[in-house]
């Protein structure tokens, strides 16, 4: 990662990476590949930078096929990070294993979900 550009690039070997992009009035984190405990630990120093940011946080979901219990606790620490500093924050294109999960969870009822970013900007 490069710290202080404009896109933060995460771990782009063995199938997984995300991206951290300020756009605009929000922090864009994309993430592909599976949300588990490997892409967590190489993403959650980078996700920390960002959680007290006053933009709203939107966390894209939508070339993940999977996200375990670790994928699950970086979004309530996002979350709680939020809802700290009073900020927003969206998940973006969850479906399958990732949106039931999500819904299992209920973290659905306490962070809004859009299926494109698009949503997110109108909301």
């Amino acid at each position: 990662m490069s710290a202080g550009s404009s896109e933060d690039q995460g771990n782009m070997g063995a199938g997984m990476d995300y991206s951290i992009e300020p756009a605009g009035d929000q922090i864009r984190i994309s993430v592909n590949g599976d949300l588990d405990a490997a892409m967590v630990q190489d993403m959650r120093a980078a996700v920390d930078e960002f959680v007290g940011d006053s933009r709203t946080l939107v966390i894209d979901l939508s070339r993940v096929d999977f996200i375990d219990s670790a994928g699950v606790g970086l979004i309530v620490r996002a979350y709680k990070a939020r809802q700290a500093a009073k900020a927003a924050m969206a998940i973006v294109g969850a479906s399958g294993q990732p949106k039931e999960l999500l819904r299992t969870t209920q973290i659905d009822r306490l962070i809004p979900f859009h299926a494109s970013l698009d949503e997110v900007t109108r909301a």
